[in-house]
């Protein structure tokens, strides 16, 4: 869960391709059904698929919309392409990221809509995980930093300020688990009660997520 609303680590050394070969309509459908963003490298490479051999450009950045993938990872949206022939993400875009299983299986774990800034997911946007925990708000270089909701499965819900993807700042945290809430400043995912003793609310979330999901025995099996 730590990882699930913290900072993901950048792929950065992943070199991109966009996918000229592969008409745009027949796409989004996949894209659609994806469900978290994944951070990219600085720089995609120019290499087009099919139509286009690599070729410096030297004239100014222009932004265009391009279908971009590598690995399974997919990118539709808006880009920008600078001298020597580097496209980076910059706009609006819908980014969906897929991982493999022990089996070797390819699945979608996640998406991010929203805005990027120099090939960084930064301003408004909306990340989604498997597990159908869901944030909206504002992120700054990949993390949840302004204001936002963050959702969990089960229902539960912070409102409120975030820092470098920790709930820091005034909010509200609510638990689906115990129909009740909390509300003040948080730091670091923490919120102080009126006795002055500290309350880590992830923490807390988490062991009764894990009570509801245990399963105690028969009592024919405990003698």
């Amino acid at each position: 869960l730590a990882q699930a609303i913290g900072c993901t680590l950048p792929f950065a050394q992943l070199r991109w391709s966009v996918a000229v070969s592969t008409p745009l309509p027949q796409l989004e459908p996949t894209l659609k059904a994806g469900a978290v963003w994944a951070r990219a490298s600085p720089c995609f490479s120019r290499q087009l698929l099919g139509a286009f051999p690599p070729f410096p450009i030297m004239a100014p950045a222009v932004q265009e919309r391009r279908c971009l993938r590598t690995g399974g990872q997919i990118y539709y949206g808006d880009v920008v392409e600078s001298a020597g022939g580097c496209l980076e993400r910059q706009g609006l875009g819908l980014q969906v990221f897929t991982a493999r299983t022990v089996l070797g299986e390819q699945v979608v774990w996640g998406r991010y809509q929203g805005t990027f800034q120099k090939d960084m997911l930064t301003g408004q946007g909306i990340q989604r995980w498997y597990d159908g925990s869901v944030f909206e708000g504002n992120f700054l270089n990949g993390c949840l930093h302004g204001h936002g909701i963050f959702t969990w499965p089960e229902g539960s819900t912070y409102d409120g300020m975030w820092e470098q993807g920790e709930m820091t700042g005034q909010g509200s945290f609510f638990s689906k688990f115990e129909g009740k809430s909390m509300s003040g400043v948080f730091h670091r995912n923490c919120i102080r009660t009126h006795d002055g003793t500290w309350v880590d609310v992830l923490r807390c979330r988490e062991e009764q997520r894990r009570a509801r999901l245990r399963i105690d025995p028969p009592l024919s099996l405990l003698g």
